[in-house]
């Protein structure tokens, strides 16, 4: 547009646009440096990853109580931790776009997580949906005060659930329960993270150790674990048989070789 009056009306329009559907959000910041927490937000144009839908379903509702407020925040930020605490080991101090791939860690750890949750297969398209539904059942089931701090604490916890061992089978990092497992539940944890394995085994991997720890010391539960044990061993090597049935130019010799 060469007319300078068009150009500023123009101007005027899209500011009038603007100011009619624009929604602001305040943003509270417990602790860290805003502007540093402000580069990490989605400021790319980019459509919403599974963990921002995730974190909005876990804030829902109205908490009348700042206190309140504050604690679920807490959580959640604890929560995140637990994922990249340990991610950020794997990275170099001056790591490029090392939010993007804090992001697409722990977005990886949804369908595994929704998988064993729900006992089932889902779709990515219904997955976020299928895990909050899930969630909000295994609330109903409860005790807990139906009330939104409450829920949301409770759901934080679930969506927790798995998040230590995900970081043994990605990265091979122990910390929180994982670091408190049994040996030789930690021996198989090693094994599956040194086949690279798949995560499509990962909800079995989750919802064995769950199992596992519920167990006993009974004879009949002793025994139960060791079945779940060799089922670990029989799963590796099932892993490891399909990854040598490959051509040779795209067997992970470099990770086996060390096994034997």
């Amino acid at each position: 547009i060469n007319d300078e009056e068009m150009k500023i009306g123009t101007l005027f329009i899209y500011m009038e646009e603007l100011a009619k559907k624009f929604i602001f959000v305040v943003v509270n910041v417990e602790k860290g440096d805003p502007t540093e927490i402000f580069k990490n937000l989605n400021t790319m144009g980019e459509k919403l990853s599974h963990l921002d839908v995730i974190r909005n379903s876990a804030f829902e509702g109205n908490f009348v109580d700042t206190d309140e407020t504050i604690e679920i925040n807490r959580l959640w930020l604890e929560f995140e931790q637990g994922f990249y605490a340990s991610f950020n080991e794997t990275l170099a101090p001056d790591e490029p776009d090392k939010a993007r791939k804090q992001l697409k860690y722990i977005n990886a750890y949804w369908t595994p997580f929704g998988h064993a949750l729900c006992n089932t297969s889902i779709s990515s398209k219904n997955l976020i949906s299928e895990i909050n539904f899930a969630v909000d059942d295994l609330f109903e089931n409860t005790d807990i005060e139906n009330e939104p701090s409450s829920k949301a604490k409770f759901k934080i916890k679930q969506l927790g659930k798995y998040r230590y061992i995900y970081n043994a089978l990605r990265i091979n990092k122990y910390s929180g329960e994982a670091d408190q497992l049994p040996k030789e539940l930690k021996d198989e944890l090693f094994s599956f993270y040194r086949i690279k394995c798949p995560p499509l085994v990962f909800n079995y991997i989750f919802q064995s150790i769950d199992y596992y720890l519920s167990l006993g010391d009974e004879a009949h539960e002793l025994e139960t674990k060791k079945d779940i044990i060799n089922s670990f061993k029989e799963v590796q090597s099932r892993i490891m048989r399909d990854s040598f049935m490959l051509k040779s130019s795209q067997a992970p010799k470099d990770i086996y070789l060390p096994l034997f």
